[in-house]
C-alpha cells in the first residue's frame, strides 16, 4: 500500500477526531492500511481518548497493522480497557507487533 503524503496523511488524521464513529472508525483502519508510522501518535490518542468503542478498536487494529512497537505502552494499556472487544483487538496488535520483531 502506498503510504499518503503529509496534505493526505493530515486530512485521515483530522478524520479520527470529527465526525461519527463509522468515519472515525475509517479513518483509523486506513491509516493502519497505509503502515505509515507518522500515524501512530494519533492513532494511540484514539485509542486512550475516544468515546467510541468501536473507534478504538479500529485504532488497536491499526496499531497491529502498523506494526512498530512504540505502540506496544498504549496497547497494554488498552489490555484494561472496559469493553471486551478493544481488549482483544489490542491483545491482537500486540501480538502482531512482537511477532513482527522477532521474523526481523
Amino acid at each position: 500500500v502506498k503510504k499518503p503524503n503529509e496534505a493526505r496523511l493530515l486530512f485521515i488524521v483530522q478524520k479520527l477526531k470529527h465526525g461519527n464513529y463509522k468515519t472515525k472508525s475509517y479513518a483509523a483502519i486506513a491509516l493502519g492500511e497505509s503502515g505509515d508510522r507518522r500515524a501512530i501518535e494519533p492513532l494511540v490518542n484514539t485509542l486512550s481518548e475516544d468515546g467510541d468503542k468501536r473507534v478504538r478498536r479500529a485504532a488497536a487494529w491499526a496499531l497491529g497493522k502498523i506494526g512498530n512497537k512504540k505502540a506496544l505502552p498504549a496497547l497494554k494499556k488498552a489490555l484494561k480497557d472496559e469493553n471486551k472487544n478493544v481488549q482483544e483487538a489490542a491483545q491482537k496488535a500486540i501480538n502482531q507487533i512482537k511477532s513482527k520483531r522477532k521474523r526481523r
